[in-house]
């Protein structure tokens, strides 16, 4: 899954992890090129996010693998949680858009510094 994060905040925040609602799951991948050309997946560590930094999760780098969603799930939307090392948890709902119907908007006049 490919989404942007970004911090909204005055501090530093790192992302220990993500969670979905059970039977699935959420891993943080990053997908890597070797020197043969062959694209392979490994896990990401935690992502530190500084004061107003974005991360754009696209294909060929760092993304959120969930697995184990059931097709309704996947069309009328599931929450992701994102783990903070805080302690708290961000959540959003995400739906599924095939690649070829995305549509990026950006409105950044509702920037309120708060989570979604």
């Amino acid at each position: 899954m490919y989404l942007t994060l970004r911090n909204r905040s005055d501090a530093a925040i790192k992302i220990l992890g993500f969670e979905v609602d059970e039977p699935a799951m959420a891993m943080l991948h990053q997908t890597k090129i070797d020197e043969d050309g062959r694209s392979t997946m490994h896990s990401h560590e935690p992502l530190s996010l500084q004061p107003g930094e974005e991360l754009v999760m696209e294909p060929g780098g760092v993304h959120l693998m969930v697995t184990g969603l059931d097709e309704a799930s996947v069309t009328r939307g599931f929450s992701v949680r994102a783990r903070l090392e805080s302690g708290s948890l961000i959540e959003s709902t995400v739906v599924a858009v095939p690649p070829d119907q995305l549509l990026v908007v950006t409105d950044d006049s509702s920037d309120t510094g708060q989570a979604p």
